[in-house]
Protein backbone atom coordinates (compact mmCIF):
# COMPACT_ATOMS: atom_id res chain seq x y z
CA UNK A 1 0.00 0.00 0.00
CA UNK A 2 1.40 3.39 -1.01
CA UNK A 3 -0.13 6.17 0.56
CA UNK A 4 -0.22 9.63 -1.28
CA UNK A 5 -0.70 11.59 1.95
CA UNK A 6 0.98 9.87 5.05
CA UNK A 7 -0.98 10.04 7.96
CA UNK A 8 1.45 9.71 11.08
CA UNK A 9 0.60 6.40 12.77
CA UNK A 10 -0.06 6.44 16.77
CA UNK A 11 3.33 4.71 18.33
CA UNK A 12 1.51 3.42 21.43
CA UNK A 13 -2.23 3.20 22.11
CA UNK A 14 -1.92 6.43 24.61
CA UNK A 15 -1.36 8.32 21.52
CA UNK A 16 -3.90 7.66 19.12
CA UNK A 17 -5.46 10.19 17.37
CA UNK A 18 -7.48 9.43 14.18
CA UNK A 19 -6.89 11.12 10.41
CA UNK A 20 -10.02 12.92 9.22
CA UNK A 21 -9.31 10.78 5.80
CA UNK A 22 -6.30 9.45 3.66
CA UNK A 23 -5.98 8.46 -0.02
CA UNK A 24 -4.64 5.34 -0.80
CA UNK A 25 -2.82 3.05 -3.11
CA UNK A 26 -2.25 -0.59 -3.14
CA UNK A 27 -0.54 -2.52 -6.29
CA UNK A 28 0.21 -6.36 -6.80
CA UNK A 29 0.94 -8.50 -9.92
CA UNK A 30 -0.94 -8.62 -13.07
CA UNK A 31 -2.76 -12.69 -13.62
CA UNK A 32 -2.47 -12.28 -17.32
CA UNK A 33 -3.17 -10.46 -20.09
CA UNK A 34 -4.13 -11.26 -24.35
CA UNK A 35 -5.05 -9.36 -27.69
CA UNK A 36 -8.29 -9.90 -28.48
CA UNK A 37 -10.51 -8.66 -31.62
CA UNK A 38 -14.03 -9.07 -31.68
CA UNK A 39 -14.40 -10.50 -28.29
CA UNK A 40 -18.00 -10.16 -27.24
CA UNK A 41 -17.94 -8.22 -24.39
CA UNK A 42 -20.98 -10.06 -23.20
CA UNK A 43 -18.97 -13.22 -22.61
CA UNK A 44 -17.24 -11.52 -20.02
CA UNK A 45 -19.97 -9.91 -18.46
CA UNK A 46 -24.01 -10.57 -19.20
CA UNK A 47 -24.57 -7.14 -18.11
CA UNK A 48 -22.43 -5.38 -20.87
CA UNK A 49 -24.08 -4.22 -23.88
CA UNK A 50 -23.31 -5.96 -27.22
CA UNK A 51 -19.91 -4.80 -27.80
CA UNK A 52 -17.39 -6.14 -30.01
CA UNK A 53 -14.09 -5.57 -27.68
CA UNK A 54 -10.59 -4.85 -29.86
CA UNK A 55 -7.49 -3.98 -27.79
CA UNK A 56 -5.88 -5.88 -24.47
CA UNK A 57 -7.88 -7.56 -22.04
CA UNK A 58 -5.98 -7.70 -18.38
CA UNK A 59 -7.33 -9.78 -15.39
CA UNK A 60 -6.59 -10.50 -12.00
CA UNK A 61 -6.36 -10.18 -8.28
CA UNK A 62 -5.90 -6.95 -6.93
CA UNK A 63 -5.32 -8.07 -3.51
CA UNK A 64 -5.76 -11.33 -1.46
CA UNK A 65 -7.00 -11.61 2.06
CA UNK A 66 -5.01 -14.16 2.59
CA UNK A 67 -2.08 -12.35 2.99
CA UNK A 68 -3.20 -9.96 5.67
CA UNK A 69 -1.19 -7.52 6.71
CA UNK A 70 0.32 -5.83 3.68
CA UNK A 71 3.59 -4.35 4.07
CA UNK A 72 2.41 -0.94 4.94
CA UNK A 73 0.82 -2.15 7.90
CA UNK A 74 -2.57 -2.76 6.55
CA UNK A 75 -5.44 -5.23 6.90
CA UNK A 76 -8.62 -5.29 4.71
CA UNK A 77 -11.71 -6.34 5.87
CA UNK A 78 -13.46 -9.01 3.33
CA UNK A 79 -16.45 -6.53 3.50
CA UNK A 80 -14.55 -3.43 2.71
CA UNK A 81 -15.54 -3.29 -0.93
CA UNK A 82 -19.02 -4.22 -0.49
CA UNK A 83 -20.72 -1.44 -0.18
CA UNK A 84 -18.66 0.50 -2.90
CA UNK A 85 -19.27 -2.33 -5.36
CA UNK A 86 -22.85 -2.46 -4.96
CA UNK A 87 -23.50 1.43 -5.08
CA UNK A 88 -21.45 2.35 -7.72
CA UNK A 89 -20.94 -0.92 -10.10
CA UNK A 90 -24.25 -1.74 -9.47
CA UNK A 91 -26.95 0.31 -8.52
CA UNK A 92 -25.52 3.53 -10.42
CA UNK A 93 -24.08 1.09 -13.79
CA UNK A 94 -20.98 3.58 -13.39
CA UNK A 95 -18.03 2.77 -15.37
CA UNK A 96 -14.35 3.38 -13.91
CA UNK A 97 -11.39 4.09 -15.24
CA UNK A 98 -8.05 2.47 -16.11
CA UNK A 99 -5.38 4.77 -16.66
CA UNK A 100 -0.64 4.12 -16.94
CA UNK A 101 1.03 4.97 -13.72
CA UNK A 102 -1.35 7.07 -11.67
CA UNK A 103 -1.18 9.31 -14.84
CA UNK A 104 -5.05 9.97 -15.08
CA UNK A 105 -5.01 11.88 -11.62
CA UNK A 106 -3.15 15.13 -13.29
CA UNK A 107 -3.27 13.99 -17.39
CA UNK A 108 -6.63 12.46 -18.90
CA UNK A 109 -4.83 11.59 -21.79
CA UNK A 110 -3.13 8.93 -19.74
CA UNK A 111 -6.68 7.40 -19.25
CA UNK A 112 -6.30 3.93 -21.28
CA UNK A 113 -9.68 1.95 -20.43
CA UNK A 114 -11.74 1.15 -18.31
CA UNK A 115 -13.14 -1.68 -15.86
CA UNK A 116 -15.15 -4.70 -17.20
CA UNK A 117 -15.63 -6.74 -13.93
CA UNK A 118 -15.43 -6.37 -10.53
CA UNK A 119 -15.80 -8.66 -7.91
CA UNK A 120 -14.68 -9.32 -4.65
CA UNK A 121 -14.92 -13.03 -3.82
CA UNK A 122 -13.17 -15.57 -1.41
CA UNK A 123 -9.60 -14.78 -2.31
CA UNK A 124 -9.69 -11.07 -2.86
CA UNK A 125 -10.50 -7.96 -5.12
CA UNK A 126 -10.56 -9.14 -8.69
CA UNK A 127 -10.59 -7.07 -12.03
CA UNK A 128 -10.91 -7.50 -15.57
CA UNK A 129 -10.16 -4.11 -17.50
CA UNK A 130 -10.01 -3.49 -21.46
CA UNK A 131 -7.71 -1.01 -23.28
CA UNK A 132 -9.31 -0.07 -26.26
CA UNK A 133 -7.12 -0.40 -29.61
CA UNK A 134 -8.37 3.08 -30.41
CA UNK A 135 -6.17 4.36 -27.47
CA UNK A 136 -3.40 6.76 -28.74
CA UNK A 137 -0.50 5.09 -26.46
CA UNK A 138 -1.73 2.06 -27.08
CA UNK A 139 1.13 0.55 -28.49
CA UNK A 140 3.31 1.37 -25.81
CA UNK A 141 0.96 -0.54 -23.00
CA UNK A 142 1.38 -3.61 -25.39
CA UNK A 143 5.03 -2.85 -25.36
CA UNK A 144 5.23 -2.43 -21.24
CA UNK A 145 2.97 -5.33 -21.09
CA UNK A 146 5.19 -8.08 -23.38
CA UNK A 147 8.28 -6.76 -22.16
CA UNK A 148 7.31 -6.79 -18.17
CA UNK A 149 7.73 -3.54 -17.68
CA UNK A 150 4.02 -3.02 -16.97
CA UNK A 151 3.59 -5.24 -14.39
CA UNK A 152 0.74 -4.62 -12.16
CA UNK A 153 -2.79 -3.73 -11.24
CA UNK A 154 -3.10 -0.64 -8.47
CA UNK A 155 -5.97 0.84 -7.21
CA UNK A 156 -6.93 4.47 -5.88
CA UNK A 157 -9.60 5.09 -3.02
CA UNK A 158 -10.10 7.14 -0.28
CA UNK A 159 -10.45 5.68 3.38
CA UNK A 160 -12.68 8.03 5.80
CA UNK A 161 -11.26 8.23 9.40
CA UNK A 162 -14.71 6.16 10.92
CA UNK A 163 -13.60 3.42 8.88
CA UNK A 164 -10.48 2.67 10.35
CA UNK A 165 -9.52 1.16 13.33
CA UNK A 166 -5.92 0.74 14.91
CA UNK A 167 -5.12 -2.64 16.90
CA UNK A 168 -2.61 -3.11 19.21
CA UNK A 169 -0.39 -5.34 20.19
CA UNK A 170 -0.80 -6.35 23.94
CA UNK A 171 2.69 -4.32 25.28
CA UNK A 172 0.48 -1.37 23.77
CA UNK A 173 2.57 -0.44 20.63
CA UNK A 174 0.87 -0.39 17.23
CA UNK A 175 0.43 -3.50 14.80
CA UNK A 176 -2.01 -2.65 12.18
CA UNK A 177 -4.62 -0.14 10.61
CA UNK A 178 -7.40 -2.45 10.07
CA UNK A 179 -9.40 -0.93 6.93
CA UNK A 180 -13.68 -1.52 7.36
CA UNK A 181 -14.57 0.50 4.06
CA UNK A 182 -13.08 1.90 1.37
CA UNK A 183 -14.06 3.98 -2.11
CA UNK A 184 -11.99 3.18 -5.26
CA UNK A 185 -11.28 6.22 -7.68
CA UNK A 186 -9.95 4.64 -10.21
CA UNK A 187 -7.53 1.55 -11.33
CA UNK A 188 -3.98 1.58 -12.56
CA UNK A 189 -1.89 -0.19 -14.51
CA UNK A 190 1.85 0.31 -12.50
CA UNK A 191 5.68 -0.92 -13.35
CA UNK A 192 6.14 -1.34 -9.60
CA UNK A 193 3.47 -3.18 -7.78
CA UNK A 194 4.07 -3.32 -3.98
CA UNK A 195 2.87 -6.60 -3.52
CA UNK A 196 3.95 -8.23 -6.22
CA UNK A 197 2.07 -11.97 -6.06
CA UNK A 198 1.21 -14.30 -9.43
CA UNK A 199 -2.48 -14.52 -9.37
CA UNK A 200 -3.08 -16.28 -12.35
CA UNK A 201 -4.20 -19.81 -10.63
CA UNK A 202 -6.38 -18.73 -8.10
CA UNK A 203 -9.14 -17.06 -10.23
CA UNK A 204 -12.73 -17.19 -9.20
CA UNK A 205 -15.53 -17.16 -12.43
CA UNK A 206 -18.92 -16.35 -11.64
CA UNK A 207 -21.67 -16.29 -14.28
CA UNK A 208 -22.43 -12.84 -13.80
CA UNK A 209 -20.37 -10.23 -12.35
CA UNK A 210 -21.93 -7.75 -11.45
CA UNK A 211 -24.61 -9.15 -9.08
CA UNK A 212 -23.38 -8.35 -5.63
CA UNK A 213 -23.30 -10.66 -2.73
CA UNK A 214 -21.01 -10.99 0.21
CA UNK A 215 -18.74 -13.54 -0.55
CA UNK A 216 -18.07 -15.09 2.74
CA UNK A 217 -18.32 -18.95 1.39
CA UNK A 218 -16.13 -20.83 -0.19
CA UNK A 219 -15.94 -22.00 -4.40
CA UNK A 220 -15.50 -25.01 -5.84
CA UNK A 221 -14.66 -23.60 -9.24
CA UNK A 222 -11.58 -21.36 -7.86
CA UNK A 223 -9.25 -22.42 -10.39
CA UNK A 224 -11.45 -21.73 -13.24
CA UNK A 225 -9.84 -19.88 -15.62
CA UNK A 226 -12.12 -16.50 -17.31
CA UNK A 227 -10.13 -17.00 -21.06
CA UNK A 228 -8.95 -20.07 -22.26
Amino acid sequence: MEKIFNVQRPQKKSDCIKPTSHYVRNDVLIGDWKEVQGLQAQTINAQLAAEDLDGIIIKGYEMRFADGKNWNGEVYEQTAYDDFIKSYFVEQKLNMTVDVEHGGSWDWRNVCGRVLYCEVNTVGLYFVIYVPKTYADYDRVLWGLKNGIIQGFSKEGYVDWEDIEYIFKTDGTFDYELIKRVKITRVSLVTMPANGLPFEKMQEKRKDALVFESKNKEKADTLTAMFN
